[in-house]
């Protein structure tokens, strides 16, 4: 968890052409004080031990096969439908599967793990940039740093919509594979979606202004944030919002953690964010 964000706020940008409803409520989040965050997805490696620590056992995946997504029962983060290697983040992973692993690491560790809160991801993601991904405006530089829908996969799924770039590679891509952003984190846009600990709600209308968790709304739905190696150039930026039911195990979902540090003092510096 080489990473650590303080005393900012992340920023939200109003002026996006591709923002949906959901993006927007402009407000001010502080975050003023300490914490890690896991500069990689977590792997499958990583994710094995925890499953072999626990015997944690976890079974029916969303993946897209045969031209249609559909839930597999006989799918799990070992099989999504294609091949990964153990440096792939691991996906096939529910909002409840990605909490019982960071409960696991820091009862493991004596160290605090927890998911991120929204705004601390797109605070995380952003990297103190003002464009709509961290590398800028244009999907077109994606593949540098980000595994996204592209023409690579546009040949094995032709009619989809992609970025107009070439990363190599088809479904995950190991969690070092591109670029990381300006914090030294890998990964943030593209490759899974990451699970935060927000409920849903489908504006920001009366968010939390001190970077926590949102735990009020619809919670039943949790929020992803990020894009995935499946998604189109709308859906691959710092401000997008998804959601889905809190047990829905998909092959484009994933994890990242954070970890608490001491706090120490520190002056808040509050930026406009939406």
């Amino acid at each position: 968890m080489p990473r650590r964000a303080s005393d900012r706020s992340r920023i939200f940008i109003d002026s996006e052409l591709e923002q949906t409803p959901y993006e927007n409520q402009q407000h001010t989040v502080s975050i003023d004080y300490p914490l890690a965050v896991s500069a990689y997805e977590i792997s499958r490696t990583q994710y094995a031990e925890f499953v072999r620590a626990r015997n944690y056992e976890s079974r029916g995946c969303v993946t897209y096969e045969e031209n249609v997504w559909r839930l597999r029962k006989k799918r799990n983060w070992r099989d999504p439908g294609f091949s990964q290697s153990d440096t792939n983040p691991v996906t096939c992973v529910s909002w409840y599967d990605a909490r019982q692993y960071a409960h696991w690491l820091s009862k493991t560790t004596g160290k605090h793990y927890r998911l991120l809160s929204s705004s601390e991801w797109e605070y995380m993601a952003r990297a103190d940039t003002r464009t709509d991904r961290y590398w800028g405006n244009s999907p077109d530089r994606a593949c540098d740093f980000a595994n996204v829908a592209d023409g690579s996969a546009e040949r094995i799924y032709p009619g989809w919509r992609v970025h107009p770039c070439r990363d190599g590679h088809i479904h995950t891509a190991p969690v070092t594979a591109f670029k990381p952003n300006a914090f030294g984190v890998y990964g943030a846009l593209g490759n899974v979606f990451e699970w935060v600990e927000d409920c849903w709600n489908d504006s920001y209308r009366s968010a939390p202004l001190n970077g926590s968790a949102w735990t009020q709304g619809n919670c039943q739905q949790r929020v992803l944030r990020g894009g995935s190696w499946f998604s189109q150039p709308a859906y691959v930026r710092a401000a997008y919002r998804n959601r889905f039911k809190a047990d829905t195990r998909s092959s484009t979902f994933g994890i990242r953690v954070a970890r608490d540090l001491e706090m120490l003092p520190q002056l808040s510096n509050e930026r406009k964010t939406q």
